[in-house]
């Protein structure tokens, strides 16, 4: 995620609209493949083969279920929103700043920061996470898990900071 605009009474956080392109680049293949692939599978009236279902569900979600995820805060409205953009629509969620809590968790994936020939050094994926006490909802804002732990805090004290909260 990267910030977009900060002032006393707005913070904008936007993920990186490249990375979800790249993904749909890659994927649309996938897609094309299992589109002639079903088609000859009713043409000749066969069952489709593993690779057909394969490519359908591999370019399906790299198509159309990749998102860009937008954050907005912002003290005049007291709002909390978070904006969702895949390529065939855009879902916009909205929440109230009072009773935000953050936190950074770590998730399962991991990514290499640092690589030599003997030595490869990978670190835990970590995610910001906005917690709502008055209904106990947990947010995710980091959506495409590309956050190192140093980034993550960066942004959740950012967000602390903004929000006047302690850590």
């Amino acid at each position: 995620m990267k910030l977009i605009e900060h002032n006393s009474n707005q913070l904008i956080f936007k993920d990186s609209t490249v990375r979800s392109w790249m993904i749909r680049l890659v994927c649309t293949p996938f897609l094309i493949l299992a589109v002639l692939g079903l088609f000859l599978v009713i043409t000749e009236k066969v069952f489709p083969s593993f690779f057909i279902i394969f490519c359908l569900v591999v370019g399906i979600f790299g198509v159309f279920w990749t998102s860009t995820q937008t954050v907005y805060l912002n003290k005049s409205q007291n709002r909390l929103r978070i904006e969702t953009q895949r390529l065939l629509g855009t879902k916009r969620l909205e929440y109230s700043l009072e009773n935000l809590n953050v936190r950074v968790e770590k998730t399962i994936f991991r990514v290499k920061t640092y690589s030599s020939l003997l030595k490869i050094k990978k670190e835990p994926i970590c995610i910001v996470v906005l917690e709502i006490a008055s209904n106990a909802q947990t947010i995710k804002i980091s959506s495409n898990y590309s956050l190192t732990r140093n980034q993550a805090v960066e942004i959740a004290d950012l967000i602390r900071t903004f929000l006047n909260t302690p850590p």
